[in-house]
């Protein structure tokens, strides 16, 4: 295995050990973020919003003439602007029989609108799903009048403009063809007459197919796609939504505060301990999962002593959970360790709580280097202490110490 990967196994193993170690708070903040969210469901004032979806045509003379697409024949960001206008919502809430306001059925209105196509959604929200309903539909209505009513508004104007430009022409017709009447013939004056009277027949001919054009104009303006009767309710704050947003925020914020509680009781319990007995705290180990001492198996690989050492003891303090299990679980995990590694392993000899006091010394004396197992928050045990006294008389190395359980694992 590859540096890289024991590093990365480490860091896994103690996120997860973290995580595990502090499930009930990570718990406890799961059901606080819910049941804020519960709260919030309660005292949140609810809103609807309801819908109707529009075809919005262009109002042209033709306009399914050319290649121009319809959505090119009308800027749907202009007719947003209009469906959402005072001007409409004030057309609307006079067909509510009081129900809304101008300007508050204004502020509910939300236009919805597509670039790539010629539909416009209208919502309206609102306090009661019956408001909401009655708001959008009078909504919609009054939008496609609005529309309608503008574009006849505009045709007419151009049509009075128009008709004036050839009553206008036509006066100007006669004039001329009175003076080719009076012109001799063949003088410049009759060939002056005869042009102009081709020109105002041009002109009076290209104004009356405008004017034909104008009065054959569909201004409809729309047609309601979508009726707000069969559109979804939609209801605000969505209960779903809430309650997963609550799960999710309580879950991220246990994780994080489960992180920081282990990074910030490692980082002081460590020091303490070192500080204390002038010996480095090579990790933690837990009985019930060996994978958890797999950090402190790459210190104890990484040890200048333990590299130089051809016999290291490992000393169990008395009060240690299973110590023979222990040993046998420790000495299989440093040997498979040793198998990826370049240096030779030394030999591992046990020294547990009821080895005889003579052989206890015999095999502290013929050691190179010492690991001293001890239970959580060793610290305070005074068998730990004996034992360092023991392993100093003996003039044998201490590696560092491993506590059984919970103590916090350097980052080292």
């Amino acid at each position: 295995m590859s540096a890289r990967s024991h590093s990365e196994a480490i860091d896994l193993g103690w996120y997860w050990t973290a995580l595990i170690k502090r499930w009930w708070l990570i718990a406890l903040t799961v059901i606080l973020g819910v049941g804020l969210a519960g709260v919030y469901l309660v005292v949140a004032p609810k809103t609807y919003s309801a819908s109707a979806t529009l075809s919005v045509v262009p109002i042209t003379s033709d306009p399914y003439a050319g290649s121009r697409s319809l959505a090119s024949l009308v800027d749907m960001s202009t007719e947003a602007v209009i469906a959402s206008s005072f001007t409409v919502a004030e057309r609307a809430a006079e067909t509510t029989d009081g129900a809304w306001q101008a300007r508050e059925l204004q502020r509910a209105i939300a236009p919805g609108i597509s670039p790539d196509n010629t539909t416009i959604t209208i919502t309206v929200t609102a306090p009661s799903p019956e408001r909401a309903q009655e708001g959008a539909a009078a909504v919609a209505d009054a939008y496609l009048i609005e529309r309608s009513e503008a574009a006849r508004e505009n045709i007419s104007s151009r049509l009075t403009s128009s008709q004036a430009s050839i009553k206008s022409l036509r006066e100007q017709l006669a004039d001329a063809n009175e003076r080719a009447g009076e012109a001799t013939a063949g003088s410049q004056a009759a060939a002056e007459a005869e042009t102009d009277i081709q020109l105002f027949h041009l002109q009076i001919s290209s104004l009356l197919s405008r004017v034909s054009a104008l009065e054959g104009v569909d201004t409809t303006g729309g047609a309601i796609l979508n009726p707000v009767e069969s559109s979804p309710l939609e209801t605000a704050p969505n209960k779903k939504l809430v309650i997963a947003t609550g799960f999710a925020a309580g879950l991220g914020f246990g994780m994080v505060l489960a992180l920081v509680l282990q990074a910030s009781l490692r980082n002081t319990s460590i020091p303490r301990f070192e500080q204390r007995f002038n010996t480095q705290l090579l990790g933690g180990w837990n009985p019930q999962d060996v994978s958890s001492g797999r950090a402190t198996v790459q210190r104890i690989l990484r040890s200048a002593d333990v590299v130089r050492a051809r016999r290291v003891a490992l000393v169990f303090v008395d009060g240690t959970p299973q110590p023979e299990q222990l040993a046998e679980a420790l000495r299989d995990t440093l040997g498979d360790a040793y198998a990826t590694d370049t240096n030779p392993a030394p030999h591992f000899v046990e020294i547990l709580p009821e080895t005889p006091l003579d052989v206890r010394l015999e095999r502290l004396r013929t050691s190179d280097s010492a690991i001293v197992l001890a239970p959580a928050r060793l610290y305070e045990d005074p068998s730990f202490v004996w034992d360092l006294e023991d392993i100093d008389e003996m003039g044998t190395t201490v590696i560092g110490a491993v506590s059984i359980a919970d103590m916090p694992v350097s980052a080292n």
